[in-house]
This record gives C-alpha cells, sequence and structure tokens, in this order.
C-alpha cells in the first residue's frame, strides 16, 4: 500500500520494534532537510485523562478525548510510522505551534 507523502500535522501510527509499543503521533517537522534522515520529531497523542494537571496547557484536543501532549516530543524513526490516521485542521495546527512556543519559551 502507498502512503501520502509525511508532512507536518500527519497523524500516524507508530510502532517501536523494542517491545512493539504502538503509539499514535503528530509530526511536528517535516522540511526536506529532515525527511532525508531517519529521524522525525513527534509529539505523541495521549487520552486527556492521563495529562497531567500541570500540563494541559501544553496540549491541544482533537476528538473522542484525546490531545496532542506538546510536552512529550521524540525522535521517531520513520520505519516505526505504519499508518497515516488523519491530519490535523489549520485551526489544531495553529493551536499547536502556540503550544509548542509555550514549551520551548520561543
Amino acid at each position: 500500500m502507498t502512503y501520502p507523502a509525511i508532512t507536518q500535522g500527519q497523524l500516524w501510527k507508530a510502532v517501536s520494534p523494542v517491545g512493539a509499543e504502538e503509539a499514535t503521533v503528530v509530526i511536528l517537522e517535516a522540511l526536506p532537510g529532515m525527511l532525508g534522515r531517519r529521524r522525525l520529531l513527534a509529539a505523541r497523542v495521549r487520552p486527556d485523562r492521563e495529562v497531567p494537571s500541570a500540563m494541559k496547557l501544553l496540549t491541544v484536543p482533537l476528538d473522542e478525548g484525546l490531545v496532542i501532549a506538546a510536552y512529550d516530543i521524540a525522535a521517531f524513526d520513520k520505519g516505526w510510522l505504519k499508518e497515516p490516521s488523519g491530519q490535523l485542521t489549520t485551526a489544531q495546527l495553529d493551536r499547536l505551534k502556540v503550544a509548542l512556543r509555550a514549551r520551548f519559551d520561543l
């Protein structure tokens, strides 16, 4: 199966080869220079109920009680991305950028 090109704001199902841990992630950086590497920066999608109250300001709401955790960013190997599962709206991507600026105090 052919998947779309990796772009900022895409949601992907990722599976780590260590323990076969599965996660949904949002691609944060998808510049050509980053795409040439094996690893991409992504934020995890978490159930809102699991987010510590001190971190609520660093989240972006999605559907069905899920949030993008801008405080939980990691480098994911492109080989771990198994299946696209959506795209952020323009409003959600704008909110994510605000949360990232707050996270990194920009």
